[in-house]
C-alpha cells in the first residue's frame, strides 16, 4: 500500500510536466549480473541476478517500474521498485529528482518490507569527463532500520564512443543499522548499440559486518531496447 501511495503522489506532483511534451517515449533494459550490488553491498548474497526495467518518459518526466531477484534480510527473495522522476537540463547541468517506492517480496511476516526513498542528483559533463553527485534519503528503511542516508560522488572518463571508465565513493548512514563507506571502479564497453558489458570492482570498509560487505569483482551485461 505504501508503494502505491508513493506512485499516486508522484504522478499528481508531476502532472504539470506532462503538458510540456505530447509524445511518450518507451524504453526498457534487461541486466544479467554476477552479483546485485546496491549502495555498495550485495543484495543477492554474492549470487547472480536477473533484472528488468521499463521506462515511459514524457518531456522531462519519467516513470520506471523495475524488478530483480534478491537474497537478503529476513527472507526477501526479490526487490520491486517504482520510480517517478523529473530530469531536466538547466545551466549546463543534468538534474534528476525522484520519488522511489520499494517492496521486498518474501520477507517474513511482521517485518517492514516496504520503503520510500527521496533522491536528488546532479551531473556535469565537460568534454570526455563527467561528475555526478547524488543524495538518497528514506525516513523508514527496510526491516528494523529507520531513517537512512546514502551520499555518493561518481566520476567518469569516456576514452572512446564505446569505452567509459568510472569510479564512485559513497557513504551510508542509518538509524538502527550499519554505517559504512563504499567505493567502486570499473569499465563499461558498448558491444553494440543496444548491448553493453560492465566489469567493476566493489569494496567497503565494513568487512566485519558480514560477507555482503566484502570486496568483489562484478560482471554485467545490459541490453537496452
Amino acid at each position: 500500500m505504501k508503494v502505491l501511495a508513493v506512485a499516486a503522489i508522484a504522478v499528481s506532483i508531476a502532472a504539470p510536466a506532462l503538458a510540456q511534451d505530447n509524445e511518450w517515449k518507451i524504453s526498457s533494459e534487461i541486466t544479467a549480473t554476477t552479483d546485485y550490488i546496491s549502495k555498495g553491498i550485495s543484495k543477492t548474497n554474492g549470487d547472480p541476478a536477473l533484472q528488468a526495467g521499463w521506462t515511459a518518459a514524457r518531456g522531462d518526466f519519467y516513470v520506471t517500474p523495475w524488478i530483480s531477484n534478491a537474497d537478503f534480510g529476513p527472507g526477501a527473495d526479490a526487490e520491486v521498485k517504482l520510480t517517478t522522476g523529473w530530469a531536466p537540463e538547466a545551466w549546463g547541468y543534468e538534474w534528476d529528482w525522484a520519488l522511489i517506492g520499494k517492496a521486498f517480496p518474501g520477507t517474513v511476516a511482521g517485518v517492514d518490507d516496504t520503503m520510500v526513498e527521496f533522491q536528488g542528483a546532479v551531473k556535469r559533463s565537460i568534454g570526455p569527463a563527467d561528475l555526478r553527485f547524488l543524495v538518497n534519503y528514506t525516513p523508514d528503511n527496510y526491516g528494523a532500520s529507520e531513517q537512512a542516508w546514502w551520499t555518493e560522488a561518481t566520476g567518469g572518463w569516456k576514452f572512446s564512443p564505446k569505452t567509459r571508465a568510472s569510479g564512485a565513493v559513497g557513504y551510508r548512514e542509518q538509524d538502527g543499522g550499519t554505517d559504512y563507506w563504499a567505493w567502486n571502479l570499473g569499465v563499461n564497453y558498448k558491444l553494440t548499440d543496444k548491448l553493453a558489458a560492465d566489469v567493476r570492482y566493489y569494496d567497503t570498509n565494513g568487512h566485519e559486518f558480514g560477507d555482503v560487505y566484502d570486496a568483489r569483482v562484478v560482471g554485467a551485461l545490459k541490453l537496452r531496447l
